[in-house]
């Protein structure tokens, strides 16, 4: 089966709304939590980095940031850390689970998660990390829809 761009997105935002935890998914390639969005934290937004074809896979990465707000004392940021960190985790652990390799899609299970913060407007922390879906390449030339 054929992953496209939009089921990616698709599966990302299916686990965000699944999830107890997180109120609201973003996509997009600038992130700015607005008063909107902060309405909505905690959040899960997700950007797409790249596409590769290497060999026999394909392999298409996106940016993934779990975050809540911070009270203007700081009072809640270790909290606001641990639970983005664990939602962060969740999220690995969903995608690494069997059945998405029954779909022949897989990640790469080797992350890095980084902390992220903003102490602009609407001061904000939790995580990003890059999650790299692998499927397979079908080369199949028949398969092109060209015109002969």
């Amino acid at each position: 089966m054929k992953h496209t761009l939009n089921n990616l997105i698709d599966y990302l935002q299916t686990f965000a709304v699944s999830h107890k935890q997180i109120n609201s998914f973003e996509f997009g390639e600038e992130f700015d939590l607005e008063a909107e969005s902060a309405k909505n934290a905690p959040l899960m937004w997700a950007n797409v980095v790249d596409t590769t074809v290497d060999n026999s896979l394909v392999n298409t990465k996106f940016t993934l940031m779990f975050i809540d707000l911070v009270h203007a004392d700081k009072s809640n940021e270790n909290e606001v850390l641990s639970d983005q960190l664990l939602i962060a985790q969740d999220c690995i652990a969903y995608f690494s689970n069997i059945s998405w390799a029954n779909l022949n899609l897989f990640i790469d299970k080797n992350i890095t998660l980084s902390v992220v913060k903003d102490e602009n407007v609407n001061s904000w922390t939790g995580w990003t990390f890059e999650l790299n879906f692998k499927q397979e390449f079908y080369s199949d030339y028949c398969q092109i829809p060209l015109i002969s």
